[in-house]
């Protein structure tokens, strides 16, 4: 009520203030600068009725969750070329990052992939339960010379899956 009651006074002095300055302007009396106030408080005017009339919704805020994701780093291959080895090292290391979100976070499991072939990685130390990982794999090459990508993966127990890619050129011992 007390709303209304603001706003129909401001409409009311504004209507008549308005009347006021545009005579001024019709007369010749300080035409630039009557104009200038006309629109100034016409604007203010309208600002304070809206203001009075308009009811605040409740304050919203929606947010997408901050998750713990896996950074994989170092990865490394050896031999890379092969130069006709039969076997290649893979390692490399996980790292959780963003823990302040989720501390009960550690790495969980890491398998590498080559093709159709995949592997599961194994960490140095003997378990998955920190969130550094040091992993390596050593994987038989079941293919001819040509170049390909390893893609390792590595996973969180929160479910979260980081990647890394390193392409490995397999060849021949004589290149």
């Amino acid at each position: 009520m007390a709303r209304r009651i603001i706003a129909n006074s401001l409409s009311t002095f504004g209507s008549s203030l308005f009347s006021i300055l545009s005579r001024c302007e019709e007369k010749g009396l300080l035409p630039g600068l009557s104009r200038i106030l006309k629109t100034s408080i016409l604007g203010l005017t309208v600002s304070a009725i809206a203001s009075c009339c308009k009811i605040i919704p409740p304050l919203v805020t929606c947010y997408k969750p901050a998750v713990v994701h896996p950074r994989i780093s170092e990865l490394e291959i050896s031999p890379n070329p092969t130069n006709g080895a039969e076997k290649v090292k893979i390692s490399a290391k996980a790292t959780l990052i963003d823990l302040e979100l989720d501390s009960t976070a550690y790495i969980s499991s890491a398998r590498c992939t080559l093709d159709t072939l995949s592997v599961e990685m194994k960490p140095v130390d003997g378990a998955f339960d920190e969130v550094d990982e040091e992993l390596e794999v050593e994987l038989t090459l079941p293919l001819k010379p040509c170049t390909t990508l390893v893609h390792v993966f590595v996973e969180s127990n929160i479910e979260t899956v980081g990647s890394e890619t390193e392409y490995l050129y397999i060849t021949s011992e004589d290149n």
